[in-house]
């Protein structure tokens, strides 16, 4: 998926996004750009995007969102992108509230999995 499409996307639709961080580790979030849905859970945000825009583009590939887990703006790296999982418009605390624990259970999967590889790496040798 490139820039573009993610950055068009996010502007509306909410999504978890997989991604490698600059360390290596992998970081789960559940993201978008759409300052309304933001709002249904952590009030007006305002500008909150502004600031990392002037540091985010696509001649750098990073894509500022809101991560609505944490309700602070974040940014990812569209080339260090593993997968991107949609869940559409999100216009309710309803719609809101399914996708929040949506997200966590699909978390909570991949951390419990991911624990168990390391547990696996560790054991082993």
């Amino acid at each position: 998926m490139d820039y573009g499409e993610l950055f068009t996307r996010l502007s509306y639709e909410t999504a978890l996004v997989a991604f490698f961080k600059k360390d290596g580790s992998v970081r789960l979030m559940l993201g978008t750009r759409n300052i309304k849905t933001a709002a249904l859970e952590h009030g007006n945000l305002g500008g909150l995007l502004d600031g990392h825009d002037k540091r985010c583009n696509i001649k750098n590939g990073n894509l500022a969102v809101v991560d609505l887990v944490l309700g602070e703006c974040r940014s990812f790296n569209v080339g260090r992108l593993i997968n991107v999982h949609w869940f559409g418009e999100v216009n309710t605390q309803e719609r809101f509230d399914e996708v929040l624990k949506e997200f966590r259970v699909l978390k909570d999967k991949f951390d419990e999995q991911y624990k168990n590889a390391d547990l696996d790496l560790l054991t082993s040798n």
